[in-house]
């Protein structure tokens, strides 16, 4: 909300400026309109008009065009930046993040050989492409990999030096590649790599938090460790890779089912902003639910959520909110046959749905092509090969609409994504 009887006349027409350029002149001379103004209001009126002026995504327009809609959309920017920044000031916070920092991007899952590495390379080459500062982190700790699917054959420092105090920042770390982004080298191969202490967990998950970037994508390992579940659930939007395999797309279930579990297990620990908070008869009926091996079957959250109901009513209201932030997102990846990946996501959809109480959403599919399987072997990004090729299609289409916009140097909040289910993209 913005209250204009605090600000200057030089402001107010800023704001209404502002106003009418991502809304109307109408409700830019409407003050009550103003005084009632949120930052979501705000974030989605900018995401429709990037849509049409954002000159990257209409690139095969006329010159003269192209120059128009990037006159507009400096205007537009600049609009969204006087709104957000007045939201922000005068309510100390804008919808629950701080807008101060990148977008944090997880691609994770249980079970190795989806893609996911593939994927994430690409999705950062991509994001570069379009002008985004993005940074990739291997977090595939102890059989890293990413820096492959970028051309570089190593990398001569690593996470491991920034966890054994050789360097005091990731900046430090980081290799600037060919593609226009930025790469944060994995742990390395040394024996125990992979299975860092909690302490250094969370010290290396604010350095990463604290990336100057737009976008920082991190390359998950293919567990359920706790360190990977932790930075699956520690990212602002997670992506969960499977295939129509059904040992692949039941291992994404149960990644999904693992990381809801560790997330309300961890509701009031040390490092949670709820630790204050702390209930010790709430705390031990969680347990009896995600630590017990007596309660298998049926809905489990369910259960939780009932005995909460029935024993602490009075927190009934802030764990079904906990579970309402918890929102991961599949891609069906290397799918033959589009009603196949359909089918799986359905399945992935309504038994988490059933058995966690929670919405997964549907990013779509990829479909499979050797020329894609074969830029592995080439330690070339496909969509790099292939800018208008069907993996940039299917990323554009997952950005056009789900991932989170970061439309300035200094990102806006971003409100938790729905569970819209996207159709995948068809071959050209």
């Amino acid at each position: 909300m913005i209250s204009i009887n605090n600000l200057s006349h030089t402001e107010i027409q800023k704001i209404k400026v502002a106003c009418s350029c991502l809304f109307s002149a109408e409700l830019a001379g409407n003050n009550e309109f103003l005084e009632k103004l949120e930052f979501d209001s705000v974030k989605n009126a900018f995401i429709e008009k990037e849509k049409r002026y954002n000159p990257d995504f209409h690139k095969d327009e006329p010159e003269a065009m192209i120059i128009k809609k990037k006159e507009r959309y400096v205007r537009i920017r600049e609009s969204f930046e006087i709104l957000k920044n007045h939201i922000k000031e005068q309510d100390g916070s804008v919808g629950g993040y701080d807008s101060t920092r990148g977008i944090v991007i997880a691609v994770g899952g249980a079970k190795g050989g989806t893609g996911k590495s593939l994927f994430a390379a690409n999705l950062g080459v991509f994001l570069a492409a379009r002008g985004r500062r993005v940074v990739l982190v291997d977090l595939d700790l102890g059989a890293e990999n990413l820096h492959l699917y970028l051309g570089e054959r190593s990398v001569k420092h690593t996470i491991n030096d920034f966890l054994n105090k050789r360097v005091k920042t990731l900046r430090e770390l980081m290799v600037s590649t060919q593609y226009g982004l930025s790469l944060v080298g994995g742990g390395g191969s040394k024996l125990g790599a992979a299975n860092i202490h909690f302490a250094r967990k969370l010290k290396l998950l604010n350095a990463i938090k604290k990336i100057d970037a737009d976008y920082i994508v991190i390359d998950l390992g293919a567990s359920t460790s706790y360190n990977n579940i932790d930075f699956f659930l520690a990212s602002d939007f997670g992506i969960v890779v499977t295939t129509c395999n059904p040992a692949s797309y039941l291992d994404a279930y149960n990644f999904i089912k693992v990381s809801l579990h560790r997330k309300l297990d961890r509701i009031f620990g040390p490092e949670s902003e709820f630790r204050k908070q702390k209930n010790k008869d709430i705390d031990l009926l969680i347990k009896d639910v995600t630590m017990s091996v007596n309660l298998k079957g049926g809905n489990l959250i369910g259960r939780l959520l009932k005995k909460i109901q029935d024993e602490q009513p009075e927190y009934i209201t802030f764990i079904s909110n906990i579970l309402k932030t918890y929102n991961p997102n599949v891609i069906v990846n290397m799918s033959t046959d589009e009603s196949c990946a359909t089918e799986v996501a359905n399945r992935i959809q309504k038994v988490s749905q059933k058995m966690l109480s929670i919405d997964v959403g549907y990013l779509g599919s990829i479909p499979y092509q050797a020329e894609i399987e074969r830029s592995t072997q080439d330690l070339v990004p496909f969509v790099s090969t292939y800018p208008k090729g069907i993996l940039s299609e299917c990323i554009n289409n997952m950005l056009d609409s789900t991932i989170p916009p970061a439309p300035c140097y200094n990102p806006p909040a971003v409100s938790k994504p729905t569970s819209r289910r996207r159709n995948s993209c068809e071959k050209n």
